[in-house]
């Protein structure tokens, strides 16, 4: 059902359209009569007052809210700033937890080897990192590639070409017999290196690059403390 306010605005909405209609019949259709006269002056009296009445009814409805919303405002702007203070007491025991050892926490934890199979190949990939960083700082002026160099920029590419010529034979000096150990080992452990270029780098004799480390430290992961499998 409408509320008072809906109901009140209704009616001066009639009101208003009652008025504006006589108004406009009079001004196109003159009271001839006196006793016509007086009815339309009792009419727009009538709605004239009943309009005021009505206006007053809303005014003092709207004073009366907002009058309401100031104090519900003050009173939230109060709790606010000193809120309420409540004080509860706790009557109920503290729970107490009881963890029961899981079957695996009884177990005796595997000791991890120094030398177990994942530390051997991060260690030897530092190795390398450290290798390929040290021949990168005193590497000689680079070549700028041209065989048809000659005088000051000939000797250049040719130290340049030399100093690269001999890092390979270093590398795989200092860690090709065990990188091949380690990519057999992870064979036989189940993991496969015959789908990437591992096996075929110990084949082809070559050296892994500084840009390859990332993919072998990779492979540590596929072996646990134990040197067992891990299956993805």
């Amino acid at each position: 059902m409408p509320d008072s306010d809906t109901l009140v605005a209704v009616a001066l909405g009639i009101i208003m359209a009652a008025t504006s209609y006589w108004g406009f019949h009079v001004t196109v259709s003159a009271p001839q009569s006196t006793k016509q006269i007086r009815l339309y002056r009792i009419g727009f009296a009538t709605l004239g007052i009943i309009g005021c009445v009505l206006i007053y009814v809303q005014a003092s409805r709207a004073s009366k809210i907002q009058a309401d919303l100031q104090v519900l405002m003050a009173r939230i702007e109060r709790n606010t700033k000193e809120p309420a203070h409540a004080e509860v007491q706790n009557t109920v025991p503290p729970a107490q937890v009881v963890i029961a050892p899981s079957p695996s926490t009884e177990k005796a934890q595997v000791t991890e080897s120094p030398n177990s199979l994942r530390r051997r190949i991060k260690r030897l990939a530092d190795e390398m990192e450290v290798f390929w960083q040290e021949r990168q700082e005193h590497h000689p002026p680079y070549t700028n590639g041209d065989p048809k160099a000659t005088g000051e920029q000939a000797r250049i590419n040719e130290a340049s070409n030399k100093y690269d010529r001999e890092t390979g034979p270093q590398c795989l000096s200092g860690f090709e017999d065990r990188t091949r150990e380690i990519i057999e080992e992870l064979k036989t452990k189940g993991v496969d290196v015959t789908s990437g270029f591992w096996e075929g780098m110990i084949e082809q004799h070559r050296c892994i690059g500084a840009f390859e480390l990332k993919d072998f430290r990779a492979l540590a992961y596929r072996v646990d403390a134990a040197d067992k499998l891990v299956v993805f």
